[in-house]
């Protein structure tokens, strides 16, 4: 899913460096929409993990390791998925 030389439309790490080169050019104006934006996806992602990790400690042995699996493949279709999909500013400005 390309790499740092190579550049991949599905990878988040070129999404996220095309939003952030446009960012620089309009900093003033584009910051508080991009901060928005990153909070509101990070927190639902922090608050996930806790679910995941909550879930995980009621498993033992086989149990635990095959949770762990499909949520580390859920996770994977998820990011992949948010690479793909195009940025919607929460709000117009003019």
């Amino acid at each position: 899913n390309g790499s740092m030389l190579k550049y991949s439309p599905t990878s988040m790490f070129w999404l996220f460096n095309r939003v952030t080169n446009f960012a620089y050019l309009r900093y003033d104006r584009m910051s508080k929409d991009l901060q928005a934006v990153a909070d509101r996806w990070e927190n639902r992602v922090l608050g996930e993990v806790r679910e995941v990790t909550a879930e995980a400690r009621k498993l033992e042995g086989e149990a635990r390791v095959k949770y762990a699996i499909s949520r580390a493949k859920y996770s994977s279709r998820v990011t992949t998925r948010s690479g793909s999909a195009p940025w919607r500013p929460t709000t117009a400005r003019r």
